[in-house]
């Protein structure tokens, strides 16, 4: 019952910090242009900050797991091909077919990630911060790049000139500059002085989390449920259901530690990406679908999620 109990008070919060923003947005006190602005505030400023502030905090040489980033990094990619291939012989609407591949590979890592992280190891969550980098780049490059396979926009330019755009892009994505930048300040040793880190970058970071989940919540809107139930339904069961039951067991079958089980339970059970609808709307996709399925995926990783972490607690321990 221990086991139960945590996983609980790992997962509880998150939900009540979305209803919360749920709430607010029913009442008039978080209208959506609003919700949107500050979405773009905390993806473009307030995660980058969390990310650094973890990874400065973690000591990347002692933490660095190859192992468990290999197998994490492997679920990930395998997920990608194997949905690309599923997905691609039952819908045939090209602007569908990468918001599908896209909700089920692709995962909120850094905003569950760390907060259940913290809840389980407190400030030694080791592999789970050393992931950041891995799953942030891997996550945006592959949907970068099922959005541009399947965009209708002229295939003018050479490949070598496509790679160095697509490049170009992700070294923009405030989530991957923060990352890099993180990790650079921490293996170089420089120390940030304790007026700027303590008062003003660990303060913005402990708002990340709960400030995120209130604009998903402000964000739930059902009206397209009826509309994509065929594609939702395939989404929501490959990336909540069958992901957990087939990674989680070889994880522990594979020997993995608590921590790196734990980082591939988020990677296959929690909700997709918070930015997927922003590349979605960015790169051709549609939009509309892709919200559906972080609202969708969101409200059930609370289930999944919890599942999840009480058979890691049960098999190989926290």
């Amino acid at each position: 019952m221990e086991i139960v109990r945590i996983s609980f008070n790992a997962i509880a919060p998150m939900f009540i910090f979305m209803l919360f923003g749920y709430f607010l947005k029913n009442r008039g006190f978080l209208p959506e242009d609003v919700a949107v602005k500050i979405n773009k505030i905390v993806f473009f400023f307030f995660i980058p900050v969390m990310v650094i502030c973890n990874i400065y905090e973690c000591d990347l040489r002692a933490a660095f797991d190859p192992v468990g980033v290999g197998f994490s990094v492997g679920v990930i990619i395998t997920s990608f091909l194997v949905s690309w291939l599923i997905v691609s012989r039952v819908e045939k609407d090209r602007t569908i077919i990468p918001v599908v591949v896209q909700g089920i590979f692709k995962c909120n890592y850094v905003i569950i990630g760390l907060e259940v992280a913290k809840t389980f190891f407190g400030t030694d969550v080791g592999v789970m911060a050393i992931l950041i980098p891995f799953v942030s780049v891997v996550n945006n490059v592959l949907a970068v790049y099922i959005f541009e396979h399947y965009s209708d926009r002229p295939k003018t330019q050479s490949a070598l000139k496509k790679a160095g755009m697509t490049t170009l892009k992700m070294l923009k994505n405030p989530l991957i500059f923060g990352t890099i930048l993180a990790i650079l300040i921490n293996l170089s040793g420089i120390r940030i002085p304790s007026v700027l880190y303590t008062d003003v970058l660990k303060k913005i970071s402990s708002m990340t989390t709960p400030l995120s989940l209130i604009v998903i919540g402000a964000g739930f809107s059902f009206s397209g449920l009826r509309k994509y139930s065929r594609m939702l339904t395939l989404t929501v069961v490959a990336r909540n259901v069958i992901q957990p039951l087939v990674f989680i067991p070889l994880a522990i079958l594979c020997g993995l530690s608590g921590k790196a089980v734990a980082a591939v339970a988020v990677i296959t059970a929690g909700p997709n990406a918070v930015n997927s609808y922003s590349i979605a709307l960015q790169m051709g996709g549609n939009a509309e679908l892709a919200d559906q399925i972080v609202i969708i995926t969101s409200l059930v990783s609370m289930a999944s999620l919890f599942l999840s972490f009480c058979i890691v607690g049960w098999t190989v321990g926290f």
